[in-house]
């Protein structure tokens, strides 16, 4: 560990503990460097546009699958009525 690493206490169920060990070992690699590992690659992701691009395309074609189940009738769209 680099002398400007900060260390950090974290509380974690033990199954999520044992899965993480498991794939620190798979990955040849600590359960600290594979925690880094998949905090920086899900940050990374989550900052990529081709991720968000990829996310905001998959919303639309759920909606237009939505949208054009009602429009043949093969859902039916319930609305609760205000008293």
């Amino acid at each position: 560990m680099a002398q400007e690493d900060t260390q950090f206490n974290l509380r974690l169920p033990m199954d999520l503990k044992h899965k993480l060990a498991q794939a620190a070992h798979a990955n040849r690699r600590s359960v600290t460097g594979e925690i880094i590992a998949r905090l920086d690659e899900s940050l990374a992701a989550d900052a990529s546009p081709e991720t968000q691009d990829l996310k905001a395309e998959s919303v639309e074609r759920a909606l237009r699958q939505i949208l054009a189940d009602i429009e043949s009738g093969n859902m039916v769209l319930r609305t609760k009525r205000r008293t």
